[in-house]
């Protein structure tokens, strides 16, 4: 499974390069003997993803999702961090800290696993290859609702703070 996940990687890693990048071999340069690259910007275009299939979640700020757009290989059960937000740890170490995991998780699986359109915007990579997104749910921004619902606090990637989920209201 292992080999597979890093065979996996690697394919997507060059794919991406290959798109970004992109390579043109000039007619001319093969009659003078040589090759040449050229680059190619990427298009312009939003990065979106309309009408994802939800899979499953897998804690507060991060779920699975389907890309039905893209074949199974690349497509099939990526997971998504949500963007600005961060929720308790499943595994953390204080019992407030799992008592909130499990109800952020648990509100997330109600609402994505009843809405009828899920979008994925201003999509990118975090550092452990999950797509970063602000999701939408029939419309709902999750990170605003998360919010709202204080099961999680605003974040934008720096250095997490230490957070006393015991204060935190369910």
């Amino acid at each position: 499974m292992l080999k597979l996940f890093w065979y996996v990687l690697i394919v997507l890693l060059g794919l991406n390069y290959i798109y970004k990048v992109g390579v043109t071999l000039h007619n001319d340069s093969i009659t003078k003997g040589y090759a040449y690259a050229e680059e190619k910007k990427a298009p312009n275009f939003p990065p979106v993803f309309d009408a994802v299939d939800y899979v499953e979640t897998h804690d507060g700020d991060t779920f699975y999702v389907n890309l039905p757009s893209l074949p199974p290989v690349f497509g099939a059960r990526i997971p998504v961090r949500i963007s600005h937000i961060d929720a308790a740890e499943i595994n953390g170490k204080r019992r407030c800290e799992k008592r909130m995991a499990e109800a952020a998780k648990a509100k997330l699986t109600v609402l994505l696993s009843t809405a009828k359109i899920i979008s994925l915007r201003n999509v990118k990579r975090d550092k452990y290859f999950r797509l970063n997104a602000e999701v939408l749910a029939d419309g709902i921004e999750v990170s605003h609702w998360m919010l709202s619902k204080s099961l999680v606090y605003k974040y934008e990637g720096e250095t997490k703070p230490s957070v006393n989920w015991c204060s935190f209201s369910q």
